[in-house]
């Protein structure tokens, strides 16, 4: 029975004992957690140096935190301290050396780097990044503040670099433009200068008439008479009416209207084009009308002018106006003409025949008289030398149609000379001896074009300055005086119209002179803008501290034997008297105080001290325990 109990006791303890120790097993654990839990961070660390090996050991703790969850992902600390020496004084204090990076500064390294890396294909290297000496500072905060400006100053020198090269590339993209369109532009002005040298040419001969023409003006002689002594009045009469006598053969107006629907105008005069079929005796024109007929050699039309408006002599009214025409040889190989009689007598006429094959037989020669008549139908006397006839466009030009000159002999009136024209008195005859059709064989001015020198306007007036150039001019006096032109190719009509009335050509103030071409200024290349020179420097922080205190380590006892305890004689055992329970009184229960939850636990390390509690007593219930079983032992054996 003893025994049974004793080991009843004995087992129980044995429980309580696994329990506290369980318990205490526990709480172990939950302080070592609780310890982990209470280490500083990096962020906290950060402050103090560190070694090669610690940082080695942080790096790798802060990869398996990573690795453990996203949610607490290791903080990135800016700036970071590095240990790079570490110094013992000797004197109990040692000084470690430590350097600070920024991460402003470490991006702005990088971005010189791209910055290269863009710009190579402009300026290669547009940036020139160098380390300077490391340089000490005060403390991190320092050293830190020291990366930031100076990432601060690397990124507003690279930001005005930038704007240097943006502006070096539009003006290297100008250039090159520039570059490319020299040659056209340099061709133009070739172009321009060739112009420029025809049209000064062309300005210095028209200013050199008008100021030789002036000259006469000044003095009242030649062609300065135009407009000091000029009586006549002549210039256009678009009402005036024609009658004709001596016409034989009239052209009908279906056949004229046949034969000038063809644009080329040298086949309106075409002999050959006009048979019998397109001839006729009647006047098919009325006196407002222009009119066609076909005259012979030998043959000799007078034309009779009336309801003239505009023109006058002096002070006395010009109301008629006769002309006689007299064909005195023709290239034809019969001998005839083709004629084109303007009812404005200022206009006059446009004559012209075909050439035969073997040549012409001589040019198309007409011979004039003007008489002209006041309101009372007298003939008006210009003997006084006071009628200035113009005797304009006369042509001579080189061609494949053939050497064609158009002249005319003054007989006994007075032939005036044009200044700067190319017409000139040469016999009995005034003509330009060279031509004067075409700058290209060797003119001063063309005849030909919208302002050449031989345009007319619709009255039939010159509409050109230069169209003194193919002029001239004559004092008339009422007598004859005959034209004439020839020298055209077989089969191609030599024509002439000849107009003469009182608009004499003279030249005309030019007015400015043509400014030469600027010639093209080669391209000037853009200077490419230097590399920029950077420079940037390591900070360190020095920090002197005392060194730790050594603890002499406790070297325990060595134990060389353990006695093996004898054993003690059991006695034997004794009956047990049973044991009266003794009544205990039970107080009231009183309410107990309401706990309350704390929401973590305490980082003192207190479950360290409740698991020793818990432990304490379960070593005293053991005890007690013992004793009572062995004083119930004791009491049996008695």
């Amino acid at each position: 029975m003893t025994t049974k109990k004793l080991k009843s006791y004995t087992l129980f303890s044995s429980l309580f004992l696994a329990t506290v120790f369980a318990t205490n097993t526990a709480f172990a654990d939950d302080v070592v957690s609780n310890d982990q839990a209470n280490q500083p961070t990096a962020s906290q660390e950060q402050a103090a140096p560190a070694t090669g090996d610690q940082t080695a050991s942080q790096d790798a703790q802060a990869g398996n935190n990573n690795a453990a969850s996203n949610q607490h992902e290791a903080p990135v600390t800016d700036p970071t301290v590095r240990e790079i020496n570490k110094v013992d004084n000797g004197d109990g204090t040692s000084t470690t050396t430590s350097e600070v990076t920024s991460q402003d500064l470490e991006a702005a390294k990088a971005d010189v780097s791209k910055f290269n890396e863009d710009n190579k294909d402009t300026v290669n290297p547009a940036a020139n990044l160098t380390e300077a000496d490391p340089q000490e500072q005060a403390n991190v905060e320092a050293a830190h503040a020291d990366n930031q400006k100076q990432a601060e100053d690397i990124e507003k020198a690279l930001a005005n670099q930038k704007a240097k090269l943006d502006q070096y590339k539009v003006a290297l993209e100008n250039y090159q433009r520039a570059l490319a369109a020299k040659p056209e532009l340099d061709k133009k002005f070739q172009e321009d200068l060739v112009k420029y040298q025809a049209d000064k040419k062309d300005y210095d001969a028209k200013l050199k008439a008008w100021q030789d023409y002036q000259e006469q003006v000044k003095n009242g002689t030649a062609a300065g008479r135009v407009e000091t002594a000029q009586g006549l009045v002549y210039q256009s009469e678009p009402g005036a009416v024609i009658s004709l006598e001596g016409v034989k053969n009239y052209i009908t107006k279906k056949g004229m209207q046949e034969v000038t629907s063809n644009s080329d105008v040298l086949q309106h005069y075409n002999t050959d084009n006009y048979g019998n079929d397109k001839l006729t005796e009647e006047n098919p024109y009325s006196g407002t009308e222009d009119t066609w007929f076909k005259m012979q050699t030998g043959d000799t039309v007078t034309a009779t002018y009336s309801n003239l408006t505009k023109s006058s002599y002096g002070d006395k009214k010009i109301k008629k106006v006769v002309i006689t025409y007299k064909l005195n040889s023709s290239s034809s190989a019969d001998g005839s003409a083709i004629v084109e009689l303007f009812h404005d007598p200022t206009k006059t006429i446009f004559i012209g025949a075909q050439v035969p094959e073997g040549g012409e037989k001589g040019p198309v020669s007409v011979t004039m008289r003007i008489r002209f008549f006041d309101e009372d139908d007298n003939e008006i006397d210009m003997s006084d030398n006071k009628a200035i006839m113009s005797l304009s466009s006369l042509n001579h030009w080189i061609s494949d149609l053939g050497n064609h000159v158009e002249k005319v002999s003054v007989g006994e009136n007075e032939f005036i000379k044009i200044p700067g024209s190319s017409v000139d008195l040469h016999d009995d005859y005034i003509y330009s001896d060279k031509e004067n059709q075409r700058k290209s064989n060797g003119a001063i001015f063309d005849a030909d074009g919208e302002n050449g020198w031989d345009a007319i306007n619709v009255d039939g007036q010159p509409r050109s300055a230069t169209a003194f150039y193919g002029a001239g001019a004559m004092t008339y006096k009422g007598k004859e005086f005959t034209f004439e032109a020839s020298g055209n190719n077989p089969y191609i009509p030599t024509t002439i119209w000849f107009s003469t009335n009182s608009v004499v050509a003279v030249p005309k103030n030019p007015g400015d002179a043509p400014q030469p071409p600027k010639p093209v200024e080669d391209p000037k290349e853009p200077t490419k803008p230097d590399p920029l020179n950077l420079t940037w420097h390591k900070n360190i922080v020095k920090e002197t501290v005392a060194n730790p205190i050594p603890v002499k380590p406790v070297i325990p006892k060595t134990i060389t034997s353990v006695e093996t305890p004898k054993p003690q004689p059991q006695p034997k055992p004794q009956p047990q008297t049973p044991t009266t329970p003794i009544p205990v009184e039970v107080a009231d229960p009183k309410p107990a105080a309401p706990v309350q939850k704390q929401t973590t636990l305490p980082q003192t390390g207190d479950s360290s001290g409740y698991g020793l509690a818990a432990f304490g007593v379960g070593i005293v219930l053991y005890a007690t325990l013992t004793l009572l079983g062995s004083r119930k032992m004791d009491e049996n054996n008695d």
